[in-house]
């Protein structure tokens, strides 16, 4: 765990600015001291000080430490050695103030000299002096010193306060428990907390002891007493604006502790607040960086590990700026960067940053201190992770050694790090005392990763009972903990988040058929239905849900115009962060709403029972699943299996074979299938051809290896096959596949995709019964009058005759059905007639399709798309680093495509090449167009996986079209799919047919 030097949700309380608080006072004290007696008119040195005490006033600091330093000249000037110990004494306030803490120490000493010399040892403002030194050299972390001069303070005053019941008195003794805390001397600054808040009348004194007297009661495992308290200093400082930075204080420490309560949602607003409240009070200030790096430790539980590493990056460079590079503060945010880059899996980088981050807190606090033992831990659990197990273990047992004492949650986990450096060495019975230990004392994220490994270990024990009773409890936290960020989280931290989780693996290790699939229709494509509820959602929701939304669009579109530049100017660059952010902020904010409802999402209540009731007799769901696979003794691969479920009996379960095995299985039928035909709608080259008997193999391994052991299974008088793929099977028509009998699989069943076996309960369908329909085809890719320079271009759209007479004759073959189409080509192909769609029942884009390089963009919804009219005129600007208007450019994206209206919408068909690629994430589909249409709320999508030919395209919609009305989508596309499969097999041959009619996939919803 890493963050504070305990890895605790308090953080040191005395923020920069909470400390200037108690300072400023001694200002006007020490100033009423030195001019009692003077002449009528102020001399210079005090105008100064009193000009510089404005400047503090209305906030400019640095203006202010400026003037006081002129004022501190003067009074040097002067002669007056009071005047000047009480100038250098101010100055050293402003210079704490903007961090300069080493010279405000200077100036401090300056200062204790002159009021020793002139006041005496014993004299209320030689106190007051020693006092500040030791606000000062807590920032310094030098805590012994720190500790000396605040004990001096306090003696002066407990001489004047013997019934110790002054404010100042007690605020002194808040002040010195916080040292012991920093000291590691709990009960010592307990003892002082508690004293001084039973004697406090309520004020700002008081409420800084409250949140100091949290960090300890935290610190002692006691959340409940520290959130308490956090609050009532929290309710002070909300009463009491004139203190901002007291206010984000507070608002930062309950963050935390609510973090750490796994209240992620709230715990994201307070610290977003927090950083506001302190950057409006103090912009550009050092104090920030806690706030900055607080929020990335949040960011990086939810694994959005990205944003995390800016945020604490940021945070290690204002530390190493304002603090040095061996403060105690650097440490903590070397610690949590360190921390970010472990999950990312740099390793090296990691057990760099947590060594440096030892040393420092070694030196500052002692081998013997909690935050060492922090560190101790953090640095083992990199070196397990780079399988150094005998070098961990002894850090690890010294961590816990150092931290036997404490009741905090770090005590479970750092028990439970060290069980796993048992287990990685064989040494089953010790790691499954320690995983016990961590079991019993843990908080809930603790105990499901406990539960995991107990789990993993009672498999090395050969006992398969106790290891399926705890991977079901693990599974099952896990699935909590989806519920809870899934709602309060943008699309792409959900991405992020789900990405780290394996929920398959145990159960597959197991061969446990019916826990698997509950875990598959928990967490298999869940993002992707979160978001499109979400969407749907909004878009029947009230006017500020709606207006969200429309934002959503507006915001999309600006993005892929900034997207695409390789380069952009720091302008460009802010603009585009900022975008990104508001697109963030509103899926957020979408999925707080949805949160809201009684219900919850309609995803997350799904049961198999639920999936087999919805299945038509003849019909078997096939869902495919990437998982680890564990064999014992540390030993484990990842591997696709399949889960078989029909509408009677059990759900089965198959593996089907390595994952490195299968995914080489699939790029060499993938290159199959692309080559060596004419594809005039490609908008990429064809690949080189494939001989007819290599392309034969290559169809028939794939179906002995991806499709035998699943037939096998089969009922009988199974007509339908529902495919839900994963992984690179997305890839893969499985239509296209070829038994040992020269069947193609297409011949055999009907076939459909979906992206999870929850499609089936088809969740907020509403079909359109207008009969309405939109066809587009061959638009012109150059917008009139534009040239094209010659050059060598990666993307070229060829034109295409077909699309544009396959688009006329569907258009009178819908009329004589009954339908009412609209037809849009050539220059009234544009990107605005799709975008102004309202849900018609059928929509046709018979167009070039492109998933472009990374260059052109990270995010691989905005480099998939289709072309529409002026779309090459726009990829020519792109390359020469420019951007159109993204609203009429031509290119209708996959992220433009999520926003577009198509729940009512029974039939998308892409008639167009390679629609169906995109970024294939494990457990997630894939991220492209067909992402896009799904999301954007239709029933039916029917996309390619390799270039179509355009003659043959034109006559295979044709046939779709005639059949459409009468059989549906899925039937009509089997029907003609088998048809063209069988017709081109005798001309052509096997392979031809394949690459001619296998391209089309559906995923269907009904």
């Amino acid at each position: 765990m890493t963050g504070c030097p305990r890895g605790k949700g308090v953080c040191e309380q005395s923020e920069m600015l909470e400390v200037m608080r108690k300072l400023t006072i001694l200002i006007f004290l020490l100033l009423t001291l030195c001019v009692s007696g003077q002449e009528q008119q102020p001399p210079e040195w005090y105008l100064l000080v009193r000009e510089a005490v404005k400047l503090k006033g209305y906030g400019f600091l640095d203006d202010a430490l400026a003037k006081m330093k002129e004022a501190v000249i003067s009074a040097e000037a002067s002669g007056d050695i009071r005047a000047y110990g009480a100038a250098i004494n101010n100055q050293a306030v402003l210079q704490m103030e903007v961090g300069e803490y080493a010279g405000a120490d200077e100036s401090l000493r300056i200062a204790q000299g002159i009021y020793e010399q002139n006041l005496g040892p014993n004299h209320e403002h030689t106190a007051k002096v020693y006092k500040n030194r030791g606000l000062c050299l807590t920032q310094l972390a030098r805590y012994q010193e720190a500790e000396s001069f605040t004990r001096k303070a306090l003696d002066v005053y407990l001489e004047m306060d013997v019934a110790r019941n002054q404010w100042q008195t007690l605020e002194l003794m808040s002040e010195l428990a916080e040292i012991l805390y920093h000291q590691d001397r709990l009960e010592e600054a307990r003892d002082l907390f508690k004293e001084a808040l039973e004697k406090l009348e309520a004020g700002p004194s008081l409420a800084s002891a409250q949140s100091g007297y949290a960090q300890v009661l935290d610190a002692l495992g006691d959340t409940d007493g520290a959130e308490k308290l956090i609050a009532l200093a929290q309710a002070y400082w909300e009463n009491h604006p004139e203190k901002p930075t007291s206010l984000a204080g507070v608002l930062k420490s309950r963050a935390n502790l609510l973090r750490q309560r796994g209240q992620v949602a709230q715990a994201e607003s307070l610290m977003k607040r927090a950083l506001q409240v302190y950057d409006k009070a103090l912009p550009g200030r050092p104090g920030r960086a806690k706030y900055l790096n607080d929020l990335g430790l949040l960011y990086s539980g939810l694994r959005d590990y990205e944003k995390a590493e800016d945020l604490v990056a940021e945070s290690v460079r204002i530390h190493e700026k304002w603090m040095g590079a061996e403060h105690p503060e650097t440490a903590t945010t070397l610690g949590v960067l360190a921390g970010i880059y472990s999950q990312m899996g740099r390793l090296e980088d990691s057990e760099k940053m947590y060594r440096r981050a030892l040393a420092i807190n070694e030196k500052v606090y002692g081998k013997n201190h909690t935050a060492v033992a922090t560190d101790l831990n953090n640095l083992g659990v990199v070196l397990l992770n780079a399988k150094r197990a005998k070098e961990a273990v002894p850090l690890l047992q010294r961590a816990l050694s150092i931290k036997k004492a404490s009741k905090s949650e770090d005590l479970a986990t750092m028990t439970g790090v060290l069980g796993s450096a048992y287990h990685e060495m064989g040494d089953l019975g010790k790691a499954k005392e320690l995983f016990l230990q961590a079991l019993d004392m843990g908080d809930s994220e603790t105990r499901a990763i406990m539960n995991n490994n107990l789990s993993y270990l009672s498999i090395d024990e050969g006992d398969p009972d106790a290891a399926l009773g705890y991977a079901k409890k693990a599974s099952q936290a896990q699935f909590e903990q989806l519920k809870k960020v899934f709602s309060f989280t943008s699309e792409r931290q959900r991405l992020a988040f789900k990405k780290d989780l394996v929920p398959y693996g145990l159960f597959a290790s197991l061969n446990q058929p019916e826990a698997l699939m509950q875990a598959a229709l928990r967490f298999k494509g869940v993002v992707l239905d979160s978001i499109a509820e979400d969407y749907r959602l909004a878009s029947q929701g009230d006017e500020e849900l709606k207006a969200r939304l429309g934002r959503l669009r507006d915001v999309k579109r600006e993005l892929m115009k900034l997207d695409v530049l390789a380069k952009r100017s720091p302008e460009e660059q802010a603009k585009f962060k900022e975008l990104q952010q508001r697109l963030e902020e509103d899926q957020a904010y979408l999925a707080r709403r949805v949160s809201r409802l009684e219900e919850g999402r309609a995803a997350f209540r799904v049961t198999p029972n639920q999936i087999q009731a919805a299945l038509p007799k003849d019909s078997v769901l096939v869902e495919f699943l990437y998982h680890g696979f564990y064999f014992g003794k540390n030993k484990s691969e990842k591997r696709y299996g399949a889960l078989i479920l029909a509408a009677d009996g059990p759900v089965q379960w198959v593996e089907l074979g390595s994952a490195a095995e299968i995914e080489s299985l699939v790029g060499d039928y993938r290159m199959a299938m692309r080559g060596g035909s004419a594809s005039s709608r490609a908008s990429r080259p064809s690949q080189p051809g494939v001989a007819k008997s290599r392309g034969e193999e290559q169809l028939k391994k794939a179906y002995d290896k991806l499709w035998q052991p699943i037939a096998d299974l089969l009922p009988q008088g199974t007509k339908r096959v529902i495919l839900s793929p994963d992984g690179d099977l997305n890839f893969v028509s499985f239509t296209t596949l070829l038994s040992s009998n020269d069947k193609f699989l297409g011949e055999l069943f009907d076939i459909s995709y979906v992206s999870s076996g929850r499609d089936l309960l088809a969740f907020g369908s509403n079909s359109n019964t207008e009969k309405s329909s939109f066809l587009l085809g061959a638009p012109d890719y150059r917008v009139a009058d534009s040239q094209r320079e010659e050059k060598a271009y990666e993307v070229t759209l060829s034109p295409l005759p077909g699309s544009a007479q396959e688009c006329q004759t569907l258009e009178a073959l819908l009329k004589a059905k009954g339908f009412q189409p609209r037809l849009v080509t050539a220059q009234k192909a544009q990107e605005e007639e799709v975008s102004r769609l309202q849900s018609p029942e059928i929509v046709h884009l018979a167009t070039h399709g492109f998933f472009l390089d990374e260059k052109f963009g990270h995010n691989p919804m905005l480099r998939s798309g289709l072309a529409l009219y002026g779309a090459e005129t726009t990829l020519d600007a792109w390359q020469d680093g420019k951007v159109p208007e993204s609203g009429s450019d031509g290119v209708l994206t996959a992220l433009e495509v999520t926003g577009l209206n198509l729940t009512g919408t029974k039939v998308v068909v892409l008639s167009a090449c390679d629609t169906g690629l995109g970024e294939s994430q494990k457990g997630e589909g894939v991220l492209g167009l067909r992402r896009g249409f799904v999301q954007a709320g239709c029933r039916n999508l029917v996309f390619t996986l390799w270039p179509v030919a355009d003659q043959e395209t034109a006559e295979f919609m044709v046939d779709f079209y005639d059949s459409l009305p009468e059989k549906g989508a899925v039937s009509s596309l089997n029907t003609v799919q088998r048809d063209w499969l069988g017709k081109l097999r005798e001309q052509y041959g096997s392979v031809m047919a394949a690459r001619l009619a296998g391209p089309f996939v559906i995923s269907s919803r009904e």
